[in-house]
């Protein structure tokens, strides 16, 4: 016999119990729909955290200065205990000039300076950063230039906005406008591309906070802006690390060079007033939370399929018990216990790839369900749906295998005179 042929004569048995293989086909449906959503969800994921990888820049190292969190006597004295200085512009440069690791680097200085345009507010921060802050963050312009070393040398008061302030606020006649930065008038010089907001499931970074930013010279924030008495003299250094070379490098010599140069080597890293960040772990931090997160769900994916093969075994042994006559006649004429092996193996597989065709259909609702109702980001994939269908198929193979070979044992005498 043909494969066709042992197709043929499975579906003949299947049409002969539809509601039983209908329903021993649920398990295996359920199982591929939750295996097709679950590698949804983790696709989307993966995309959405790749996002904010590219908007903080793979190989960058940040040393943030530690707020106030709460406890304001407790952060004074972690901040004495550090220096009582804060971060300067002095050791950015200091450690820039002396690692041969770091390529560029850009001090960066949050503003409580409000921004307005008449009486409405214009963008939500405004920060105070050095050219180099372009070529260190990965931003791309879409109009006009960003700041340049003139602007920062004559502190001049011009600005950069991110796109979506300056379409919402001005539209497309942006540049040469003026902003009032505490109550001081700036030019706008130049538009930045807006960068893809990402889903606050995988947020890494708040996109969106970034997308409404107002960028103006260093030496202008510093010299023209009101000043928080409790803060250093910028927030934070972003070092970018040369090509080739790994960020964690950089990061462990920013380390030992702050350390140095605050007398911190004795202070707990909970205690001192900076930290040392590496834009890559973030990402992989958050990439590992959703490994876990996705673990769990193929879990309960995979015992729902359990189940179901366990379903589709019972069904099957089941067949084998009342079509013994069947089994016996066949042997009669002809057919050898492979025939049979066949036969019934592929009635299990046919059950199963039945199943895993309506649940890839199931899954793929489930995942524009998923995305429209819980706003979580989905993207099936071709490999996705591959997976499940093979894995549908090795649940037949595995749990049809024994019914099988119980029905091509049976003894052809025996079966023949089984009522």
């Amino acid at each position: 016999m043909s494969w066709w042929e042992y197709f043929r004569e499975a579906l003949k048995g299947l049409a002969a119990h539809k509601v039983r293989a209908c329903l021993s086909a649920l398990g295996i449906l359920f199982g591929v729909g939750s295996v097709v959503a679950v590698v949804s969800i983790s696709a989307g994921a993966r995309e959405e955290v790749l996002k904010q990888l590219r908007a903080m820049g793979a190989d960058n190292v940040m040393v943030r200065s530690k707020r106030s969190s709460g406890d304001l006597a407790q952060w004074k004295r972690a901040r004495a205990r550090s220096g009582g200085r804060g971060l300067s512009v002095r050791e950015a440069e200091a450690f820039a000039g002396q690692c041969r690791l770091v390529e560029t680097f850009s001090p960066v200085k949050r503003l409580s300076a409000v921004a307005k345009s008449g009486d409405r507010r214009v963008g939500g921060e405004v920060v105070a950063v050095r050219p180099e802050f372009l070529s260190t963050s990965g931003f791309a312009l879409s109009a006009g230039r960003f700041l340049s070393q003139a602007d920062e040398e004559l502190a001049r008061r011009v600005c950069v906005l991110e796109g979506e302030v300056a379409r919402a606020v001005f539209g497309p006649e942006a540049l040469g406008q003026r902003v009032q930065i505490d109550a001081e008038s700036y030019e706008i010089i130049g538009i930045l591309e807006s960068k893809q907001v990402s889903e606050r499931k995988y947020e890494v970074i708040d996109i969106a906070a970034l997308n409404q930013r107002i960028y103006v010279p260093l030496a202008t924030g510093l010299a023209r802006t009101t000043q928080d008495r409790l803060a250093g003299e910028i927030d934070e250094v972003v070092y970018r690390t040369r090509t080739g070379t790994d960020p964690r490098e950089l990061a462990s010599a920013a380390g030992r060079f702050y350390e140095a140069a605050r007398d911190a080597a004795d202070i707990p890293a909970e205690e001192r007033d900076y930290e040392v960040t590496v834009t890559l772990d973030l990402v992989r931090q958050a990439q590992e939370t959703q490994r876990i997160f996705s673990i769990v769900l193929l879990a309960g994916a995979g015992i729902s399929l359990l189940v179901g093969g366990i379903g589709i075994m019972n069904i099957m042994l089941a067949n084998v018990q009342e079509r013994r006559r069947e089994v016996g006649i066949r042997r009669a004429m002809g057919a050898t216990e492979r025939d049979i092996l066949r036969q019934f193996l592929l009635e299990a597989v046919t059950i199963c790839v039945g199943g895993g065709i309506l649940g890839l259909a199931l899954g793929i609702g489930l995942s524009v369900c998923i995305s429209y109702w819980a706003e979580w980001a989905t993207s099936v994939s071709l490999w996705g749906l591959a997976l499940s269908l093979s894995v549908a198929v090795l649940d037949g193979v595995a749990f049809g295998t024994y019914p099988a070979w119980k029905a091509a044992r049976l003894d052809p005498i025996e079966a023949l005179q089984y009522e």
